[in-house]
């Protein structure tokens, strides 16, 4: 992507990776999602999930209340959000952007 730092690693090496990189957000997708959302509530970042599909791979990452939820077609949105209702608090759906929601992204205590 241009000007974004991007790495692909392995699920070990990536956790060791963003443990002691400490970044400020995390964005992940498919099967390391939920790891990467927990991976960025202990070292203090923020985590962003990517969501293309409705596969019970992505169910898992919602459970974990990522910080936001971006999802690439409104049908995505639509079919997981009453589901997985806490993710409904804030997240972003489509082309040009749509928010589901009017509240800022929630700090968490």
């Amino acid at each position: 992507m241009d000007g974004v730092p991007y790495a692909h690693m392995g699920a070990e090496t990536a956790s060791a990776f963003i443990r002691s990189a400490r970044p400020g957000v995390v964005v992940t997708h498919h099967d390391y999602a939920l790891r990467a959302v927990w991976l960025a509530r202990e070292t203090g970042a923020r985590s962003v999930l990517l969501l293309h599909s409705d596969f019970d791979v992505v169910t898992q990452a919602l459970t974990a209340d990522p910080d936001l939820c971006v999802y690439n077609t409104d049908w995505v949105m639509r079919s997981l959000v009453p589901r997985y209702p806490q993710v409904a608090l804030c997240g972003a759906a489509g082309w040009p952007l749509v928010l589901c929601c009017d509240q800022p992204l929630r700090r968490r205590a």
